[in-house]
């Protein structure tokens, strides 16, 4: 190579040579006569060196998986597949139920849970690599539908923790060889940061959705729900149906009994609204005493033997709640076909403005409250 190249810098013209490479190991220098045990030393590395490398790697998309997944199972699906690499024979993440309710706060008021809750769910993948979800018994603390009884098994568990919060814990068959396990102790840690910066995001995203005090949406959930229902209504050939609902007598309330008693009213009629309606049903609160729900439905939906329902349950509350005044509220709808539907705004306007005339009835009906003593 050195006499080809020298020979172009001179200016000389060159023909093409080819040389055909064999690979020499170790045998650089001249030595000869490697024996055999050093070639099984050298190959034991380059497999050392080989699973390092692929677990660093792995390493580094654990870091990210909390943001890349959508949903717990997305989550567990990730780092089960990654768990592969340790070549378990059965192995599983049991998760503290309460991480999923996303009506529980377990890592934001600083709670500092520790211990195993009533309740855990198991993620592991079945035979085709599927995820598969058990309800775990905290007694039994794995799931008899992964572990057979009738045979004998090895079971090893590990806890789960993000900083002092307690998440749960994994329970799998051992692997064979200290590199493996002086491994699966750094990629745990990994795992446990990934599940609680998860479910800290989700809880994040679900404070920032929800109004505090009612529990419903807020505006910007709205805006995300009305967003995220757009495509489904484009493919529906049922109703849109927007429900409004007012506190009534709010400030007269507020200004006679106190502000908490205003808090509680808004609080109960928030209630009603969601009992009635359903717990699927997305309800918002959009203003200090206002409420709006949005219905999808492949037929158009009984919404004004709902409202009647809503008046009854507060009639019955009013009567046995021995308060001196009556928490009660206005409601009125719009509905259209999917196909006629043209946007919230319009929809909501529509719903407001039959609001207004339940109200202005109510106004003219009602009755004075009685004075605070």
């Amino acid at each position: 190579a050195f006499e080809q190249l020298w020979a172009l810098m001179s200016g000389h013209e060159v023909e093409d040579v080819h040389v055909y490479p064999q690979l020499v190991i170790h045998e650089s220098c001249g030595c000869k006569g490697i024996k055999k045990r050093d070639f099984n030393y050298i190959d034991s590395k380059y497999v050392e060196r080989y699973i390092s490398e692929t677990f660093h790697k792995n390493l580094i998309k654990t870091d990210v998986y909390f943001y890349d997944s959508k949903n717990p199972d997305e989550l567990f699906m990730h780092l089960l597949n990654e768990v592969k690499f340790f070549k378990f024979d059965t192995f599983s993440f049991c998760i503290n139920a309460e991480l999923n309710d996303e009506n529980q706060t377990c890592f934001l008021e600083n709670n500092g849970k520790y211990g195993i809750s009533e309740k855990l769910i198991s993620y592991t993948l079945d035979k085709k690599g599927n995820l598969v979800k058990y309800d775990v018994n905290p007694k039994k603390l794995y799931s008899e539908k992964q572990f057979s009884t009738k045979t004998d098994h090895v079971m090893s568990f590990s806890p789960l923790y993000y900083k002092s919060n307690y998440i749960g814990y994994v329970v799998y068959s051992p692997a064979d060889g200290e590199l493996f396990r002086d491994f699966f102790a750094l990629w745990l840690i990994n795992a446990s940061n990934a599940i609680g910066s998860f479910y800290i995001k989700e809880e994040l995203e679900n404070i920032s959705y929800h109004d505090y005090m009612t529990g419903l949406y807020n505006r910007r959930g709205m805006s995300k729900i009305f967003k995220d229902s757009l495509k489904e209504i484009e493919n529906s050939s049922g109703y849109v149906t927007m429900v409004c609902a007012d506190v009534d007598n709010l400030k007269t309330i507020n200004d006679t009994f106190g502000h908490d008693a205003g808090d509680e009213t808004i609080v109960k009629v928030a209630k009603v609204l969601q009992t009635v309606f359903g717990q699927e049903t997305p309800c918002f609160r959009t203003g200090g005493d206002e409420f709006c729900l949005l219905l999808l439905t492949a037929k158009e939906a009984p919404v004004e033997k709902l409202l009647a329902q809503v008046e009854s349950e507060l009639d019955e509350f009013n009567k046995n709640s021995g308060l001196p005044y009556k928490m009660e509220c206005s409601s009125s709808y719009c509905s259209v076909k999917a196909a006629d539907f043209k946007d919230f705004d319009m929809l909501r306007k529509c719903a407001d403005i039959e609001l207004y005339k339940v109200k202005d009835i109510h106004h003219k009906n009602q009755r004075p409250l009685p004075k605070q003593h």
